[in-house]
């Protein structure tokens, strides 16, 4: 596209310093969509380091930039000044992508962690990856396509975010209210495996002094006999002071 040209003419410019005015201007642009992607985890509350989230995409770019126009450089294949391009190429510059896809395993796997009936930071493990891509992206050149992906992504979180909103408002719930120090996940986790009735996720929503309550998610299609089942083996345990099923 001509807007990617312009980016890449960049390079042969101002005597061969033009190649600092592209580092620049792609570095800037990666690390301002990787923010954006980090800020869009952070507003949901998600424990997700923006900083991290912007090296990332910043070094991706960088290396980037240099696995395709500093070895040429070295190399002698492009004349700066004049724009010349040879055709002795001795490397391969896909091997720097496929370097920062790998070694972002190493990242996404310590973002990732178990908590109580869910998994937790999946989708920032996957928003670290797509910052590394458009890092990337913006390193070779291609800043117009990095923007229109980003807005993309974007949109469909959104669109998630209202599906999402739509079907948990309808998801069956336990609200329950027990005693201040009452083991509640671990007697939750064990009437779930015991009769095999899922509890998606267990939110703690209220607290004072006395008492606590929480909120037990099921998914959508759990029948009333099962939630009428599991509310039942919970009024078995003591420590329970009241137990009230919604959507249903």
């Amino acid at each position: 596209m001509g807007f990617d040209k312009s980016v890449l003419d960049l390079v042969y410019k101002f005597d061969g310093g033009g190649i600092v005015l592209y580092m620049l201007i792609t570095t800037v642009v990666a690390t301002c969509l990787a923010l954006i992607m980090g800020l869009e985890e952070k507003l949901r509350g998600r424990e997700t380091n923006l900083k991290t989230h912007i090296l990332l995409a910043a070094g991706s770019s960088l290396l980037m930039t240099i696995s395709i126009w500093a070895i040429r450089i070295a190399e002698g294949n492009i004349d700066l000044t004049s724009g010349f391009v040879g055709d002795n190429w001795s490397y391969d510059t896909s091997r720097i992508a496929a370097g920062v896809i790998s070694g972002m395993g190493f990242l996404g796997a310590g973002a990732i962690l178990k908590d109580k009936f869910s998994i937790r930071g999946l989708s920032t493990a996957a928003t670290l990856w797509v910052c590394a891509a458009l890092g990337i992206a913006c390193g070779t050149g291609f800043i117009l396509e990095a923007i229109i992906f980003t807005l993309i992504v974007l949109l469909f979180i959104v669109i998630h975010d209202i599906i999402i909103f739509s079907l948990k408002k309808k998801s069956p719930v336990i609200i329950l209210t027990f005693e201040r120090g009452y083991p509640y996940l671990e007697i939750i986790k064990h009437i779930s495996e015991r009769t095999e009735i899922i509890a998606r996720n267990v939110v703690l929503f209220d607290s004072n002094e006395i008492e606590m309550s929480a909120k037990i998610y099921f998914a959508y299609k759990t029948k009333k006999q099962s939630l009428e089942y599991f509310s039942d083996e919970l009024k078995k345990e003591d420590g329970i002071v009241s137990i009230k099923i919604e959507n249903i």
